[in-house]
């Protein structure tokens, strides 16, 4: 008797748990010091992506990003905010009873862009979490410029922050002569309120959380010099070195994490130097970083994973075709398990689909009176594939029981290929035994080509002893 193979269900039930395993351990924390492994020591966001930044819980955070314009960076800077309203010291500087808010923009006044005398004024921008209370777990997201900014790039620089935490913006004009020059004159909108700013003077205003504020780096118009992408970059707008909880790369639309660095201990997770782009943001990482492992492998889990599934796939797939063999619409399986106890013969029961009934209720006697019967539940059958199967199942069996009634021996169908099969395996069988079983379920006339095998009439009343006395079991 040959050895059992596993059931389909098992199969698959092991490929799912290998599944499960391997999505658990891509999803656990690698932890690699950025000096060990220099490719963890940047990350790069291109356009249509978002760096997201989690400070540790009850860590206080400062500033996030600074801009500081000199004289060997001479930019027009603007800021738009979607929703905003001026700090409380800057309403008190400017005598406001109450400070206006709606969308803001902060633009150089186009009408002093054209002064020829004087030194341009140089922009200083910070953008920082407000000391306000806020939610308990803040983050920000810092976007690089979007397509229709990067088909200016040649001209323009461009970065998005937003923030489930108000975000302080504090713009001022540094005069390099005293005198204001070119680009010393810059004007406030917030809603329908607007105010002109000069040299020397510092403002805030802060965002509402949620609401994105856009800072545009242009270079002079006045200028031939253009920014060149990756070659050429802002060296003065600056990433304040950050201790994150969290760094995440996401999608900019759905928020699909597509990396994640996590502080891991000491040195600190540090987060500087960032470089902005025409389409990316580049930012240098340092410290003890913790990374899942799907990260850390890269493109190697691909071949990794293959080697460890693809050997299942196969396994499964292979019990999925042997199922095909007995199985309706190759779906539903037709066999039986063929594993049984020490001792215990195996028989195959050959049978008209009319005679089911009749024959599982003997079926099931003669499982429970020691015998493992093995039958073909289905049916729909024919096919190379079914009759391959049908004759192994009979080889493997000690003995055939052939069911035959009225209906079975009067109408042509697959019980008489079974018949003939079962009378040409049993002339591969020693010389006097026994190997196929007629029995008459009803007082039908028996077929010559069983003619040769003492016949068992199971309707008479002694039918039931005289099939388990050809079987060898006692009644």
């Amino acid at each position: 008797m040959t050895a059992r193979i596993p059931p389909h269900w098992f199969r698959l039930a092991c490929l799912l748990a290998v599944v499960g395993m391997q999505v658990f351990v891509l999803r656990l924390d690698w932890t690699a010091d950025t000096q060990s492994h220099p490719k963890l020591a940047g990350l790069r966001v291109q356009t249509g992506y978002a760096l997201a930044l989690t400070p540790a819980p009850g860590e206080k955070s400062g500033t996030i990003l600074s801009y500081q314009g000199s004289t060997e960076h001479d930019h027009l800077v603007t800021i738009n905010m979607g929703s905003a309203t001026l700090a409380r010291e800057t309403q008190a500087l400017l005598g406001l009873a109450a400070a206006p808010s709606g969308r803001l923009l902060y633009a150089a006044d186009a009408a002093e862009k054209q002064k020829k005398t004087g030194q341009p004024c140089n922009a200083g921008i910070a953008i920082s979490f407000a000391n306000e209370a806020g939610p308990a777990q803040r983050y920000v997201e810092i976007y690089p410029p979007n397509p229709d900014e990067y088909q200016k790039r040649e001209r323009l620089r461009a970065v998005h922050l937003r923030s489930n935490s108000p975000l302080v913006v504090t713009a001022k004009l540094d005069s390099p002569d005293g005198e204001g020059g070119p680009n010393c004159r810059y004007l406030l909108t917030i809603g329908a309120w607007e105010q002109a700013f000069g040299k020397d003077l510092q403002i805030a205003f802060v965002a509402a959380p949620d609401s994105e504020i856009t800072l545009k780096i242009l270079s002079d118009p006045r200028e031939t010099a253009s920014f060149r992408n990756g070659e050429s970059e802002l060296e003065s707008l600056e990433l304040e070195p950050l201790h994150p909880a969290r760094v995440q790369v996401l999608a900019a639309r759905g928020n699909r994490v597509q990396q994640v660095r996590k502080r891991a201990g000491e040195p600190r997770m540090t987060l500087t130097n960032l470089r902005l782009g025409g389409d990316f943001i580049d930012f240098d990482l340092a410290g003890l970083v913790g990374l899942p492992v799907a990260d850390f492998l890269g493109l190697w889990k691909w071949p990794i994973l293959a080697a460890c599934d693809v050997p299942l796939l196969a396994w499964l797939l292979s019990s999925l075709r042997r199922l095909r063999v007995h199985g309706h619409n190759g779906v539903l399986p037709a066999v039986q398990p063929e594993a049984v106890s020490a001792g215990r013969k195996r028989v195959f029961l050959s049978y008209s689909w009319g005679d089911k009934e009749r024959v599982m209720q003997l079926h099931d006697k003669l499982e429970a009176a020691g015998v493992e019967p093995w039958i073909d539940r289905e049916e729909l059958r024919g096919g190379a594939d079914w009759e391959l199967s049908i004759k192994r199942q009979m080889r493997e069996s000690q003995q055939v029981i052939v069911f035959l009634s009225k209906s079975s021996v009067e109408k042509a169908g697959y019980a008489w290929a079974e018949i003939r099969m079962a009378v040409r395996i049993a002339e591969e069988q020693p010389e006097g035994k026994s190997y196929v079983i007629p029995v008459k379920l009803d007082d039908c006339i028996l077929p010559d080509i069983l003619s040769r095998w003492n016949c068992i009439e199971l309707f008479q009343a002694e039918g039931e002893r005289r099939l388990l006395m050809a079987l060898g079991l006692e009644p």
